[in-house]
């Protein structure tokens, strides 16, 4: 969702839940990432929802690693879009703080979808570990 979610500059893309909208329409489809303002689009014709629940110090130290290495190859994140040390680290916006700031709460969020009525047609996988990713992987295929 991130290159449907992010123009240029690291603006919002005005078209983003319309490109969510239409993406959900087809008959098959897989979409990544947590973006709040579009579950009421996803969540109703989404058959499974998978959690990748992983500890806080592998989630952090990846982003911490993808976020590093991006700033020093100089590669685009989405859109042309480039990560700066700056803008990782000195701002508010930067993904490893974004990751410290909202790891808790996406952990519960995902708890309390499990609860919603509005949501009881919905297969829910939870992975705690990357040996958990890999057991899903391999019984189901290669998605």
């Amino acid at each position: 969702m991130d290159t449907l979610h992010w123009g240029a500059d690291w603006t919002t893309k005005e078209d983003f839940l319309d490109q969510i909208r239409d993406t959900v329409r087809d008959e098959n489809w897989i979409i990544d990432g947590n973006y709040r303002e579009a579950a009421g689009i996803i969540l109703p014709r989404a058959t499974t929802v998978i959690f990748l629940n992983l500890p806080f110090t592998t989630v952090f130290f990846r982003a911490l690693n993808r976020t590093t290495k991006r700033i020093l190859s100089g590669e685009e994140f989405h859109n042309g879009n480039r990560e700066t040390f700056r803008g990782a680290f000195l701002s508010t916006k930067g993904i490893p703080l974004w990751v410290i700031r909202t790891y808790r709460r996406r952990r519960k969020r995902f708890a309390e979808l499990k609860e919603k009525p509005e949501y009881s047609h919905l297969e829910y996988v939870e992975l705690f570990s990357v040996k958990d990713m890999d057991k899903f992987i391999e019984k189901t295929g290669s998605m």
